[in-house]
């Protein structure tokens, strides 16, 4: 199942079923008898309920849509934000509510929480397993990053991190043309938003001398203001927005670029992420122009894969990709490299070792009820 998308309903079928899930996830699953439609009207009901009465406290609910409007999150203009589809890498979940906090409890934490409506009185653990799903999969969106592990195994020693790292068939089912045939592109793959660099990716791409005949393409989400925006931009000119693209339009994508861009600002929530898109491009062999920030240096540098640049200077992310254009052999060589580290050590085989672990743990098992025998009378 690991080259599959894992969604919040896949995930729940797992911790009822291992088959279950298997089937669900291939599409082999017959029609749901009534008990299970009555559970179904049952949560709706109650979710509604549930909204209603947070509409009635919070004057700015938003109703969100398919896929989670980060900029609308981000922005924190919203207390909460309803039925949210959020997709993250394979990960994709339709979360009840998206709730702002300003504090957590004992946790100096300022951000996002998930919140499922469950009509129990009490959470079961299956429920909180799926919860966990929800934050896990907010966290991967939202670019939250391993070291919140950190502040939940202060809490719980059953703390496990999962790495949202590629598949390694995933990005080359696209075509993968020769180095020497590709055109001088220079790609970004991801939500865009001003503190995740794309006014200083157009900036450089500006710069950039003409006789390279560069072009920059955008594949992410786009809302008609970030549009109207980027057409405004020095270098508008020269790039292209593709708008999202399915996972085989970005392999194909991938196969034809010669740089890939991660150029996220010095932020909180960034400084020590690990951006599902750099990891893309060094699976699919394309040398990177990325924030010189110290993690990411680290995992760079090791695998002698691209370049660190300062975020918030156009001038040197356009020197950045001006040398990888004008240097093919080498800027092939650091792709080449960053594809043996994919192969290493980022890809998600190693991951799903990991969750397949945590589920076959003791601290997942359920306990078993004492079956022992009764005394006579």
């Amino acid at each position: 199942m690991s080259s599959r998308i894992v969604t919040a309903e896949i995930f729940d079928a797992f911790l009822k079923c291992k088959s279950k899930a298997y089937f669900k996830s291939s599409g082999q699953i017959g029609e749901p008898d009534e008990l299970v439609n009555w559970r179904r009207e049952v949560r709706q009901e109650f979710r509604r309920s549930c909204q209603l009465r947070y509409r009635s406290i919070f004057q700015d609910a938003f109703d969100a849509s398919q896929p989670l409007p980060l900029d609308e999150v981000k922005s924190g203009k919203h207390h909460i934000l309803f039925d949210c589809g959020i997709e993250a890498g394979q990960f994709q979940s339709r979360i009840d509510a998206v709730e702002k906090v300003t504090r957590l409890s004992r946790m100096k934490y300022r951000g996002y929480i998930p919140i499922r409506f469950v009509p129990n009185e009490k959470l079961s653990r299956h429920d909180k397993l799926l919860l966990a799903f929800d934050a896990y999969t907010l966290s991967l969106a939202l670019g939250t990053t391993p070291t919140i592990g950190k502040r939940f195994s202060k809490y719980n020693t059953n703390t496990v991190v999962v790495r949202n790292f590629p598949s390694l068939a995933e990005l080359a089912l696209g075509v993968n043309l020769p180095w020497n045939e590709r055109p001088p592109l220079v790609v970004y793959v991801g939500s865009m938003a001003p503190e995740r660099g794309f006014r200083e990716a157009m900036a450089a791409i500006s710069l950039l001398p003409p006789d390279l005949n560069a072009r920059l393409a955008f594949a992410g989400p786009l809302t008609s203001r970030l549009r109207e925006e980027i057409g405004r931009l020095a270098g508008s000119d020269r790039t292209d927005l593709l708008g999202l693209l399915g996972r085989g339009e970005v392999a194909s994508l991938l196969g034809r670029a010669r740089v890939g861009l991660v150029p996220l600002h010095r932020m909180p929530n960034f400084v020590n992420a690990l951006p599902v898109k750099l990891f893309e491009y060094m699976s699919a062999g394309v040398p990177v122009v990325a924030s010189d920030f110290p993690l990411w240096r680290q995992i760079i540098e090791d695998a002698g894969c691209g370049l660190l640049v300062d975020p918030r200077d156009s001038n040197g992310i356009a020197r950045g990709i001006e040398y990888l254009l004008t240097h093919p052999e080498e800027a092939q060589q650091m792709g080449a490299r960053g594809r043996e580290a994919i192969q290493r050590s980022y890809n998600w085989k190693t991951e799903e070792q990991q969750l397949l672990a945590l589920y076959n743990s003791p601290c997942c098992r359920p306990k078993r009820p004492d079956c022992g025998q009764s005394r006579a009378a």
